[in-house]
């Protein structure tokens, strides 16, 4: 006798395809919900981009994570912006007051332009590409730092107590 080998009834197949089907089911409509979420956050920045600006933009491009649950767009047309979308009003509304509050003391900080009805999606000023850290790279590669990048961190080391005070005031 072969004790490896069992004869299963024909209805566990019926009951296995039945539950593969429902699987795959919650999965697509999972999916669909993800989709419609994300286009629906997408045509709100879309639609905050045509009330502000009064067209649609002409390219929007998904730019790379910062850390946290905020999505960044870059959206160009009559004018590029940043477009920003986040799961969490109070961190978007912390990022638009510290922002605010930033400009008003004369730090170079991304002016915000517009805010969703829900907090949801905000536009910014867009600033470029270029951060400190990729300011900073070659001489991360090299393991020391030239004096042109020395001149850069110095004067970051010094405005950090200027922005500290001033924005609490």
């Amino acid at each position: 006798t072969d004790v490896g080998c069992k004869v299963l009834h024909p209805t566990f197949f019926v009951f296995y395809k039945r539950e593969i089907i429902i699987c795959i089911f919650l999965f697509l409509r999972q999916v669909v919900l993800y989709s419609r979420s994300k286009f629906f956050r997408m045509e709100k920045l879309r639609d905050l981009y045509i009330k502000t600006f009064g067209c649609e933009p002409q390219s929007v491009v998904r730019l790379t994570g910062d850390g946290s649950n905020r999505v960044y767009y870059r959206m160009s047309g009559v004018s590029t912006v940043m477009g920003a979308k986040g799961i969490s009003v109070e961190e978007n509304n912390a990022f638009v007051a510290l922002s605010r509050a930033l400009r008003a003391s004369g730090v170079a900080a991304p002016e915000v332009l517009a805010v969703s009805d829900d907090g949801l999606c905000y536009l910014q000023e867009d600033l470029g590409d270029v951060t400190l850290y990729t300011s900073l790279a070659a001489a991360r590669e090299r393991g020391c730092f030239d004096a042109a990048e020395i001149e850069l961190l110095c004067k970051v080391v010094a405005a950090l107590p200027r922005i500290q005070f001033e924005t609490t005031k």
